[in-house]
């Protein structure tokens, strides 16, 4: 009987902590990780996270115009992943390799998706506009 006990405990706290992982982990991998020259760091990897945006935009794009179908977001990911393969050998003065120590393919993909976010925002605060700047370049570019 006590074994039942002790193993029914065991599964009702590891589904607690499960579920306590689940729910606040994509909250902890936002936040700050709190190394060294943490800011530095992410300001440094900036371009090449617009490079990742930029690379995934393009590839979106050829897919479009040749299959008509859209990257999903895992196929985005995997771009910015191959994006992280390619930094240079140095990221602010610092060896590529403790870079990667401190940011790993995760949080540089995370750093990605932020910065997508904050873009998505602006895109969707302004979109009229850019709707409106649409329709201006249609009636400009109309055949005949």
């Amino acid at each position: 009987m006590n074994e039942w006990v002790s193993l029914l405990v065991g599964i009702i706290i590891g589904g607690g902590l499960l579920a306590l992982g689940v729910k606040f982990f994509p909250q902890l991998a936002r936040q700050k990780q709190n190394y060294p020259y943490e800011e530095e760091i992410e300001r440094a990897l900036l371009p090449h996270v617009f490079n990742a945006i930029s690379a995934a935009y393009k590839v979106s794009e050829q897919a479009v115009d040749e299959a008509q179908v859209r990257l999903k977001g895992a196929d985005k990911s995997r771009i910015a992943r191959e994006v992280y393969q390619m930094l240079p050998d140095q990221i602010a003065g610092r060896d590529i390799s403790s870079v990667k120590n401190l940011i790993g393919e995760e949080r540089f993909a995370q750093l990605v998706e932020n910065s997508y976010q904050k873009f998505d925002q602006f895109f969707g605060q302004h979109k009229e506009r850019f709707d409106q700047l649409y329709e201006e370049w249609k009636r400009e570019n109309a055949p005949g």
